[in-house]
Formats: structure tokens, C-alpha cells, sequence
């Protein structure tokens, strides 16, 4: 977490990989970095409303927010239709991968043949050169998802706004 923070030294919200919780956990994130004041590591697929959720244990705390969609998550549904937004509700928090956008992962298999690739290196030391050829481009993806999203008419809001939303 420290080297995250070194790169970007004003963040104040954090989701843990693979939605790994905890209360020792959540306790430990809170007492040694009290910069991070939200945790997004609620997948609430579906439910149709997103919230402000108190969490404290003796004097640490963080606020949670829940987010309703995330792009791997659609690999395990064969009709899933990656133009569709996914609207829960009238607010819906989107979850994407980075390198699913990068490959316009459809399935999870452009990330498997990347990961193949790389061997025992890690994923944050491949090239864009290495990984572009592996990008799905016959169909609608994780990138198109993203992309419709964006230049869509669907109210986007910065974190800051949404927080204040959901106040």
C-alpha cells in the first residue's frame, strides 16, 4: 500500500485485490494509513442503490462504498452483452481492470494467453507491444464497454461528486 501511496500521494480511496476483507485487515489499513478515508471492496452486483456505509472498530474507520458491476465478473456470463451498460440504479459504480481494457477482454482468455506469455513475470512489466497483439478487436469487449460508456449520455460523476451524492 505505502508504494501505491508514493505514486499517488493524495489518494483517499482504496479497493483491495480480489475484494479481499477483513476486520483485522480493514483495522490495520486504517490505523497505518489515515489518508485513505474510503474502501470500495463491496461488490453489490445488482442491487439497485449505492451507499455511504460506516465502518469503525475502536478508533479506526473508513466509509464503504459499494459498486454494482465489474468487468471480470461478466466472463462467467456467457449472454452478458458488453454494449449494454449494466444501470443498477440511478447511481451505478463500474469496476474495470486495466488490462482488460487494454486487451478488450471478452472472456478472460486474452488475459490467460497474456499471462501465458509473460511466463513467471509479473503483468505490470509487460510492453504495450506485447500485449496490443493479444487484444480482442472481432468483437465487443471490456474496452468497448468502457468507451460506450464514456460517450454515452449516461451522467458520469468524479469521486468527489459522487461522494457528495451519496451524502
Amino acid at each position: 500500500m505505502g508504494s501505491l501511496l508514493r505514486l499517488c500521494p493524495t489518494a483517499n480511496s482504496m479497493r483491495t485485490h480480489g475484494l479481499v476483507q477483513a476486520t483485522p485487515l480493514l483495522q490495520r489499513i486504517s490505523r497505518s494509513f489515515p489518508q485513505l478515508q474510503y474502501d470500495l471492496s463491496l461488490f453489490t452486483p445488482n442491487l439497485r442503490s449505492c451507499g455511504l456505509i460506516p465502518w469503525r472498530l475502536e478508533s479506526e474507520s473508513l466509509t464503504r462504498i459499494n459498486y454494482h458491476w465489474e468487468d471480470d465478473i461478466c466472463f462467467y456470463m456467457p449472454a452478458h452483452d458488453w454494449r449494454d451498460p449494466g444501470l443498477c440504479g440511478s447511481t451505478t459504480v463500474y469496476d474495470y481492470h486495466p488490462i482488460h481494457i487494454c486487451l478488450n477482454s471478452t472472456d478472460g482468455s486474452e488475459y490467460a494467453a497474456t499471462r501465458a506469455l509473460l511466463g513467471a513475470r509479473p503483468i505490470h512489466e509487460a510492453t504495450r507491444e506485447e500485449i496490443v497483439p493479444l487484444a480482442t478487436t472481432h468483437t465487443a469487449g471490456a474496452r468497448t464497454h468502457l468507451t460506450m460508456i464514456l460517450k454515452s449520455d449516461i451522467r458520469i460523476l468524479s469521486f468527489e461528486e459522487l461522494v457528495c451524492e451519496l451524502e
